[in-house]
């Protein structure tokens, strides 16, 4: 490998050697060496070497040696992770699985894609509920925070996290009107609140067309609102009248 690594040409090669290698035999030095070159490899191309990774080194016997040596690398890591929950398809070894390694990938989902984590939550229920709330608030992943606290019934930290993130995305679309946002996205979506209910050969397309698409901010609001509908509808018989009224108020307050 380092020969190849040393030689422009075969450097260039030298993914389609290991996978081709690999894929006659298993071999346990060449999987050591590849290993122990990750750097070098990630600095050929990164993307070539975590595709590798994923798809030769997901039937390596020991799993454990590879996630060591992906520690510097955690979206590589993440991604080999993802490999592995695909690959295993009966009940027990993804249980097995899911104990030794779901937490590292929660963890790893949050920091780089945290818009995966509650999907990935939702689609595996019997997750550790503890550490997952850490981690989800650790990294202030609200939506999926908000789900786990909803699971336990504590809806007095839900109606704290949605009502600071509804306030804090509040915050940033006033800003966006102020003139710190793109003027050319506001002017859009002023554009079509104007247009709402107004006749015109175009009025079919407004009316289609929602205010605040392609404007991020606004549609984080959205979102929240629709987030806040959905989880006094569900809860409408255990939530107190109190603690509806907490939420709502505090949503039209802000607002």
């Amino acid at each position: 490998l380092d020969c190849r690594l040393q030689d422009p040409e075969l450097r260039e090669q030298i993914f389609e050697y290991i996978i081709a290698k690999l894929a006659e035999e298993l071999n346990p030095a060449l999987i050591e060496a590849t290993l122990h070159r990750l750097q070098a490899l990630v600095e050929v191309d990164n993307e070539l070497c975590s595709l590798m990774l994923c798809e030769q080194f997901a039937n390596v016997p020991d799993h454990s040696t590879v996630l060591d040596s992906l520690k510097p690398y955690p979206q590589m890591e993440m991604r080999y992770l993802e490999a592995l929950l695909l690959r295993w398809t009966g009940a027990a070894d993804r249980q097995a699985f899911f104990n030794m390694h779901v937490v590292r990938y929660i963890d790893l989902l949050c920091q780089h894609c945290p818009s995966a984590v509650l999907p990935f939550i939702l689609e595996n229920e019997a997750l550790p509920l503890r550490e997952c709330l850490e981690l989800c608030g650790r990294y202030r992943v609200t939506d999926a925070s908000v789900h786990l606290l909803e699971r336990t019934g504590d809806f007095a930290s839900v109606l704290q996290l949605m009502l600071s993130d509804y306030q804090e995305a509040i915050d940033k679309l006033c800003a966006c009107f102020n003139g710190q946002g793109d003027r050319t996205i506001v002017s859009k979506a002023v554009k079509r609140l104007l247009g709402h209910g107004h006749g015109g050969q175009d009025s079919a397309v407004r009316s289609a067309e929602a205010w605040w698409e392609g404007f991020a901010e606004a549609q984080k609001c959205v979102n929240l609102l629709q987030n806040v509908y959905d989880l006094s509808s569900r809860n409408s018989n255990i939530m107190t009248e109190v603690q509806l009224e907490e939420l709502w108020f505090g949503i039209l307050g802000f607002t």
